[in-house]
Protein backbone atom coordinates (compact mmCIF):
# COMPACT_ATOMS: atom_id res chain seq x y z
CA UNK A 1 0.00 0.00 0.00
CA UNK A 2 1.70 3.41 -1.11
CA UNK A 3 1.04 6.70 0.21
CA UNK A 4 -2.47 6.84 -1.93
CA UNK A 5 -5.65 7.84 -0.33
CA UNK A 6 -8.37 5.48 -1.93
CA UNK A 7 -11.89 5.63 -2.10
CA UNK A 8 -14.13 2.78 -1.77
CA UNK A 9 -17.54 1.86 -3.89
CA UNK A 10 -18.63 0.95 -0.43
CA UNK A 11 -18.58 4.81 0.53
CA UNK A 12 -15.42 4.02 2.27
CA UNK A 13 -12.07 6.77 2.42
CA UNK A 14 -9.22 5.64 3.61
CA UNK A 15 -6.17 8.30 3.98
CA UNK A 16 -2.42 8.08 5.44
CA UNK A 17 -1.31 10.19 8.46
CA UNK A 18 1.77 10.22 10.35
CA UNK A 19 1.08 7.78 13.09
CA UNK A 20 0.50 10.35 16.06
CA UNK A 21 -1.66 12.28 14.17
CA UNK A 22 -3.52 9.24 12.98
CA UNK A 23 -3.45 8.31 16.95
CA UNK A 24 -5.05 11.79 18.18
CA UNK A 25 -7.58 11.90 15.17
CA UNK A 26 -8.78 8.39 16.64
CA UNK A 27 -8.61 9.53 19.73
CA UNK A 28 -10.50 12.06 19.11
CA UNK A 29 -13.45 10.43 17.91
CA UNK A 30 -12.91 12.05 14.20
CA UNK A 31 -11.88 8.91 12.22
CA UNK A 32 -11.51 4.94 12.89
CA UNK A 33 -8.65 2.99 12.58
CA UNK A 34 -8.00 1.83 9.14
CA UNK A 35 -10.04 -1.33 8.49
CA UNK A 36 -7.41 -3.47 7.04
CA UNK A 37 -4.39 -2.31 9.22
CA UNK A 38 -5.57 -0.90 12.42
CA UNK A 39 -2.00 -0.44 13.76
CA UNK A 40 -0.71 2.02 10.81
CA UNK A 41 -0.62 5.62 10.30
CA UNK A 42 -4.00 4.75 7.64
CA UNK A 43 -7.52 6.10 9.09
CA UNK A 44 -10.99 4.81 7.68
CA UNK A 45 -14.10 7.14 7.16
CA UNK A 46 -17.78 5.93 6.57
CA UNK A 47 -19.29 8.36 4.52
CA UNK A 48 -22.70 7.82 6.20
CA UNK A 49 -23.79 11.14 5.42
CA UNK A 50 -23.19 14.81 4.51
CA UNK A 51 -21.19 15.81 7.55
CA UNK A 52 -19.26 12.33 6.98
CA UNK A 53 -18.34 14.42 3.67
CA UNK A 54 -17.53 17.11 5.00
CA UNK A 55 -14.97 15.83 7.53
CA UNK A 56 -13.58 13.66 5.03
CA UNK A 57 -12.70 16.41 2.99
CA UNK A 58 -11.07 17.94 5.83
CA UNK A 59 -8.96 15.45 6.88
CA UNK A 60 -7.94 14.94 3.61
CA UNK A 61 -6.91 18.49 3.11
CA UNK A 62 -4.79 17.89 6.34
CA UNK A 63 -3.24 14.73 5.20
CA UNK A 64 -2.44 16.52 1.96
CA UNK A 65 -0.59 19.02 3.59
CA UNK A 66 1.11 17.42 6.35
CA UNK A 67 2.89 15.33 2.87
CA UNK A 68 3.49 18.53 1.16
CA UNK A 69 5.35 20.17 4.71
CA UNK A 70 7.44 16.91 4.94
CA UNK A 71 8.09 16.64 1.23
CA UNK A 72 9.53 20.21 1.83
CA UNK A 73 11.43 19.79 4.20
CA UNK A 74 13.05 16.69 2.74
CA UNK A 75 14.49 19.15 0.13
Amino acid sequence: MGDETSVHPDHLVDIPFPKNIRDELVAAGRVEPHHVLPQSGWVSIYLRDASDIERAIELLHLSYNLAAEAQAKRR
